[in-house]
Parts: structure tokens; sequence; C-alpha cells
């Protein structure tokens, strides 16, 4: 399986995969900038990786790929690494669940998704 076309939806923040056996998803940039490769590295010490927030209005600043893989720069200035085609695929079928999964990981951490600012406001 290989990666055949990206093309970027701007307006609607959504990027179209193409692979060769003929499958195709449109995956959300959020979705794609809090489960990259860069920001899903566990650092020693945790059971999971850090938690990606206030990405919701997040864009990609620049995209290239091959057959075996999709580098993003986000304007973010985050560069995501290589999304390997297996795991771009994986994002792409997987991606309600890993989306639920995310929003509960937000949740439980009593962070707002969407603000880029988190406050916290004292007496």
């Amino acid at each position: 399986m290989t990666i055949t076309d990206v093309k970027q939806h701007c307006f609607s923040y959504l990027l179209e995969v193409h692979f060769s056996d003929g499958y195709r998803q449109l995956i959300g940039y959020e979705m794609l900038r809090v489960y990259s490769p860069n920001a899903t590295v566990v650092p020693q010490g945790l059971s999971k990786p850090p938690l990606v927030t206030a990405k919701a209005y997040v864009k990609i600043f620049k995209s290239q790929y091959d057959e075996n893989k999709l580098d993003i720069l986000f304007d973010d200035g985050h560069q995501s690494g290589s999304y390997s085609v297996g795991y771009l695929r994986r994002l792409c079928e997987e991606q309600d669940q890993l989306w639920l999964d995310y929003l509960a990981r937000v949740r439980y951490a009593k962070q707002l998704k969407d603000n880029a600012i988190s406050l916290v406001i004292s007496d």
C-alpha cells in the first residue's frame, strides 16, 4: 500500500488522502496535529504522550509526500515528523475512535480544546 495523492481543503481544514488500493479519506488538520508522529512520542517516565490542545484552527503551512510517507509543517511551527503510510492509514481508518479518546483526555485534564489560551482565575 502506498500514498497516491494528498489534497488540502483549506477552507474546511481537511486533508484528503488517497491510497493505492483505492481507499481515500478526509482527515482534519487538528487530528493530524494532535496525533502527529512528533507529538505522540512518549517521554521517559510517562505512560502517554503529552496532551496537545488549542489546535482547533491550526493550518498546514507546507506538506510534502511520496508513496511511503507524508511530512507536514503546521502554521504553529510544529514539524510533524513523517507520517508513515501505515500510521496515516491507521489515523484515517480509526479517526472516530481516536478522536473520542483525544476528547476524553482533554476532559480528564480539564483543558479547553479550542481556546488558544487557557485562563485560570483565582479569588
